[in-house]
């Protein structure tokens, strides 16, 4: 859901989560994020960073443990 709505926001394939808190706030509330938070956009990275944690965990069990 989340490459998709920057797809709509900037017309062509990204998947880049920088830019200014107004930027990350506007795309948190296409998101579904409540409006009434003080900063959604925060909320957003924050829970993308834990959903690919525990993607990159779970890749880590099945594969074996990252390189570096």
């Amino acid at each position: 859901m989340l490459e998709n709505r920057l797809r709509i926001i900037h017309d062509n394939s990204c998947n880049d989560l920088t830019g200014s808190r107004s930027y990350l706030n506007k795309l948190a509330k296409r998101m579904g994020y409540d409006a009434g938070l003080k900063n959604p956009g925060a909320a957003l990275i924050c829970d993308y960073e834990e959903i690919t944690g525990r993607i990159r965990d779970c890749y880590d069990r099945i594969l074996g443990e990252r390189a570096g």
